[in-house]
């Protein structure tokens, strides 16, 4: 029983583990007219795209999160330039826009601020379980 429990979980993870590892997403948000701060609001994060480079030899493998003097908010795929597979800021925005702040990720989903990804609450759920079904 418990290696049967344990097989399946083990197949779970990585299942979900094999699923994140063919593509990558990010959060994509554009403020709205008039609302510059819609990025920052709950409601604009249930969109997320694909990302693909626009460099064959370079993968996509980074997020970004823009922050303007005023607070707009903007997110997205990182384009080619900026795809270092690291956590860092930058001063400039994407297109070299000097006052921005610039945040830059490199896993999945990971421009969206204080969001909890389902898949990771699935995940700690289980492995909080298994002491308790062994």
């Amino acid at each position: 029983m418990r290696l049967a429990l344990l097989s399946f979980v083990f197949s779970v993870f990585l299942l979900v583990a094999a699923e994140g590892a063919k593509t990558f997403q990010c959060f994509t948000c554009t403020p709205k007219p008039g609302n510059p701060k819609w990025c920052s609001r709950y409601e604009s994060r249930g969109n997320y795209k694909k990302c693909k480079s626009d460099d064959p030899l370079i993968p996509a493998n980074t997020c970004f999160k823009q922050i303007a003097k005023d607070g707009e908010v903007t997110k997205g795929c990182a384009p080619s330039k900026w795809n270092r597979d690291s956590v860092y800021k930058s001063d400039v925005g994407i297109n070299n826009e000097p006052g921005m702040k610039t945040y830059f990720c490199n896993t999945k989903l990971c421009n969206g601020g204080n969001f909890v990804l389902p898949t990771f609450s699935v995940l700690a759920s289980l492995l909080f379980l298994i002491p308790v079904l062994i």
